[in-house]
């Protein structure tokens, strides 16, 4: 019988583009057999100076996809053993999925035993361990998986929360649940942060960014890997960025870091998707970029010489694992230290490379799923399809390993138990020179619980280790016992890491004039992420003080279009205030770098007023009066809010003929200002008005159309074409025009 899957791989792919061309490889595959452990690991190339050793391989672990450590030094893994059983995906809902533990009993680095926690689940994709179990997605659930008796499996398991996706494509869904330094869970390709208190999750909205895997740097900074781009970043917290749904950038959340996306495989790679393309290939048949980047970490060890901060990149495609540095205080810009070299590279099409860790031992993990296909069904090609069958790639399965990488000839530190430590040796961990057991002790007090140790925590606040001040801080907030005082002395650290974790830390009390006060303080900050972080944190106040002190650091740093977007995304609903106060600062220039673009992301962003008033406006009369009530605001500040301008100094809107009358009056006056003594309702001006600061030739229409209909006027409406021809009858003109030449007269009326 011929099932619709197959009958549709007979007649063409799911991921063949109609009417593209798929030409046979113009460079031969070498031969692909199934390699032993002892041979892959003969297989591998590793930069200078480290060597890489296998830790754990098949029985032990099958088909491994992620992976974290625990607090009791098990390392947790996550099995998609249903994943492509063939080339046309057939039993791939197979609930035979797992989650096991790797444990090494006799201490000598090697993982010599597995234990099965949770089982019979299709298609599992995330694991974070806990205390007394783990959170697991297990498509379509996130599932809380408790171990109440000890003995490695879970015995008490309940659905948190439904709505993940990742069994009909397993690529495109949430994954991750990396325990973040904020105590929050964070996720790549999903809608959601969580966080576990006891039994009660919480959640919180973020941007959907990345693909497979998610990575946090010392200082709790995200980063992610979409296939064929090696590296975003979020520049700030990514629940920043989902404040406002109107909003159409993304402050910050997911931006390319700036980077090369070379790689550089040692063995050729026509079994890649798309290898048909020209390009996508060297002429000898290596990859030439990035095309299944995934499991990204950032390297928080110390046992490593020189790569502490560095990204760690899997390219299971080009059967590699990519090393890139930051350029010297940056975070958005990277290179690749090794050149055409690679941390880890294989001659072995079958090393599948799909996460990386850093290991509380100092060292850096690899998981390999190891096996020859790697794309799904629903994106193979029909040139990938005929590679994976002749070559046979599709068998055999359920394979599977776990490499980690060292110094050469470095005895490592035993991974530490730090689930039996007592709460003192915790806190002392945080001081710990790496990053992943600051995280685990981190993590381990917060669940325990252990409010005792506040004053040891806040004695760590001043340690001169900027890494130690800031765990002790994020361990404070994770035990509810931060105060405003701990956050307000943290405020003036040094380190600007610490510095923007207490603006995020002061949110609650945002609204007390003493955190404004000190608020206010940093509007010198040198530091971009410092800045940024006080931009998104008073977004989160609504008081008229904490809008003033946004609207003078908007405007300090309006040049900065993350910050702008930073900015426009706390002030969901309140945008048109904060036009009438921005602009009514006295350092508002609207010519100002980056001041333009700020107001028209306000514009762009704020809901349209509720009604017109004036005359009957048909839809695009409305549309242009809508933004014209957004753009009115760089105008108040001399014509006022209410249009009735200042006697003596700036004439009223409201029942003005010049506003009211021919419209190609009101637009010259728009574009090239007016000058000379001239009354309006019976009030006298004398002052020359300058050209409007508006640049866009759509907003001069759009304030029109608006004063034209606003403050009790009733006058026909403008577009955007009746103002451009005005401007291209006048493209000579070079100063304002006078009052005569106007009105032929100085009567207003």
């Amino acid at each position: 019988m011929i099932t619709p899957i197959l009958l549709a791989t007979l007649l063409a792919q799911a991921g063949d583009k109609p009417g593209e061309a798929q030409p046979p490889p113009t460079v031969a595959a070498p031969p692909a057999p199934v390699l032993s452990p002892a041979e892959a690991l003969r297989s591998l190339q590793v930069a200078d100076g480290l060597e890489v050793t296998l830790v754990a391989a098949e029985p032990l672990v099958v088909d491994p996809v992620c992976m974290a450590f625990g607090p009791d030094g098990r390392l947790w893994v996550v099995e998609m053993r249903a994943f492509m059983p063939n080339v046309d995906g057939e039993g791939e809902e197979e609930p035979i999925g797992r989650v096991v533990t790797l444990s090494d009993s006799d201490g000598n680095g090697v993982f010599d035993r597995s234990t099965v926690f949770l089982d019979e689940l299709v298609l599992p994709r995330a694991v974070a361990p806990l205390l007394d179990g783990a959170l697991i997605i297990a498509p379509p659930n996130l599932l809380l998986a408790r171990d109440s008796n000890g003995d490695g499996q879970a015995d008490d398991v309940r659905v948190l929360l439904d709505g993940f996706g990742g069994i009909a494509s397993p690529e495109h869904a949430g994954n991750g649940l990396v325990r973040g330094i904020d105590n929050w869970h964070h996720l790549s390709q999903h809608g959601l942060d969580v966080r576990l208190r006891g039994d009660e999750l919480q959640t919180r909205r973020i941007p959907t960014r990345g693909q497979w895997g998610i990575g946090q740097d010392a200082t709790g900074r995200l980063y992610t890997t979409p296939n064929s781009i090696p590296l975003l970043v979020d520049h700030l917290p990514p629940h920043y960025s989902a404040r406002s749904r109107r909003m159409k950038g993304a402050a910050g959340a997911g931006q390319r870091v700036s980077t090369t996306h070379a790689v550089h495989p040692i063995r050729v790679n026509p079994g890649v998707n798309r290898a048909y393309r020209e390009g996508h290939l060297r002429e000898d048949g290596t990859l030439t970029n990035f095309d299944a980047a995934c499991g990204t970490s950032i390297y928080v060890g110390a046992a490593l010489a020189g790569v502490n901060g560095d990204a760690i990149i899997c390219e299971p495609a080009g059967n590699l694992v990519k090393r890139k540095s930051f350029e010297t205080g940056r975070y958005d810009q990277a290179f690749d230290p090794l050149g055409t070299g690679e941390l880890l590279a294989s001659t072995d099409e079958r090393f599948r490379p799909t996460w990386s860790l850093s290991g509380p031992d100092g060292a850096i993990y690899i998981c390999d799923m190891y096996r020859g296909i790697l794309q799904h069904r629903l994106f193979v090609t029909t040139f990938l399809r005929k590679q994976i069958l002749e070559r046979g790639l599709d068998q055999p399965l359920g394979l599977g390993r776990i490499w980690r990488i060292a110094p050469r000839g470095r005895r490592l530190d035993p991974i530490p138990d730090l689930s039996a430590m007592t709460d003192g040796g915790l806190v002392r961990r945080l001081v710990h020179p790496d990053g992943a057991v600051r995280l685990l002790a981190q993590q381990v007090l917060v669940e325990r619980g252990s409010t005792d140790t506040a004053d040891a925590l806040r004695s760590l606040l001043r340690h001169e280790t900027w890494t130690a001040r800031l765990h002790a801080l994020w361990t404070l907030e994770g035990l509810d016992a931060l105060s405003q005082e701990d956050a307000l002395v943290v405020l003036n650290d040094p380190h600007p890491a610490l510095r923007a974790a207490a603006l995020r830390l002061l949110e609650p009390w945002l609204d007390e004039p003493q955190v404004l006060e000190a608020m206010r303080g940093l509007l010198g900050e040198q530091d971009r992420g410092v800045q940024l972080q006080l931009a998104a944190s008073l977004g989160e106040a609504h008081g008229s003080n904490a809008m003033a002190l946004l609207a003078a650091a908007s405007l300090a740093w309006a040049a900065d279009a993350v910050l702008r977007e930073a900015v426009v995304s706390g002030l969901a609903g309140r945008e048109s205030r904060f036009i009438d106060v921005l602009t009514s600062d006295p350092a508002f220039d609207i010519a100002a770098d980056g001041c333009d673009e700020l107001v028209q992301l306000l514009i762009e962003t704020a809901p349209p007023p509720d009604n017109a008033g004036g005359v009957e406006l048909d839809a695009a009369a409305l549309s242009q009066f809508d933004r014209g009530a957004l753009v009115y605001a760089v105008c108040a500040a001399c014509h006022q809010a209410d249009g009735l301008g200042l006697p003596g100094k700036y004439p009223p809107i409201a029942n003005s003929p010049i506003v009211t009358g021919d419209p190609e009056t009101l637009a010259k006056v728009l574009l090239h200002g007016v000058a000379g003594e001239i009354t309006v309702l019976d009030q006298t001006f004398d002052d020359t008005m300058p050209p409007s600061p508006l640049r866009r030739i759509e907003d001069i229409a759009a304030v029109m159309t608006y004063v034209r209909n606003a403050f009790g006027n009733s006058a026909s409406p403008v577009d955007a074409e009746f103002v451009r021809r005005v401007r291209a009858a006048n493209r000579n003109r070079t100063h304002p025009w006078s009052v005569r030449e106007l009105l032929g007269t100085s009567d207003g009326h």
